[in-house]
């Protein structure tokens, strides 16, 4: 807890002492708080008439047919069949993805001055994303030191089949 939380804690725990004590000293015997108090108080004004009663009022558990049609309508007698299920619909076919062509041929890059490998991707191969698949394809290059006229090899680009 940070000090301003414990700082927040402390000062609601003040406030609900200083509550309970004003609450506690009032020095009524019936409290406004109370039922009782309030029901006393409603009595003098009102002159005892239509005052709340000390007890509350009590209630009939008791739920009658009568009840239960103007609370829901009135039941009907005859029973309705349950409405039939609809069949379930044939799930279409998935339409099968365009495979990759599975023989990638290699090719060829000079590299050019100020080239890196995520522009030579880029570039050459349509995402600066591949760059690991050139770097896989030529296991001695240094990717922090490519020297203007190495030849390296390229993946070839990825095409679908019709």
């Amino acid at each position: 807890m940070t000090t301003t939380e414990k700082t927040g804690v402390l000062a609601m725990t003040v406030i609900v002492i200083i509550i309970l004590a004003v609450v506690m000293t009032s020095g009524r015997a019936e409290s406004p708080l109370t039922p009782h108090g309030a029901n006393a108080k409603i009595r003098e004004a009102l002159g005892d008439r239509d005052a709340p009663s000390a007890e509350p009022a009590q209630r009939s558990l008791t739920v009658t047919k009568d009840d239960l049609n103007k609370r829901f309508g009135p039941a009907s007698s005859t029973k309705t069949a349950p409405a039939p299920r609809p069949k379930p619909q044939p799930t279409p076919k998935p339409t099968p993805k365009p495979a990759v062509d599975p023989t990638p041929t290699v090719r060829d890059y000079t590299i050019q001055p100020n080239d890196i490998l995520g522009e030579i991707a880029m570039r050459e191969l349509g995402t600066s994303r591949r760059w690991r698949e050139i770097l896989e394809l030529n296991p001695k290059l240094d990717p922090k030191r490519l020297r203007p006229g190495t030849v390296i090899k390229l993946p070839a680009m990825r095409r679908l089949k019709p």
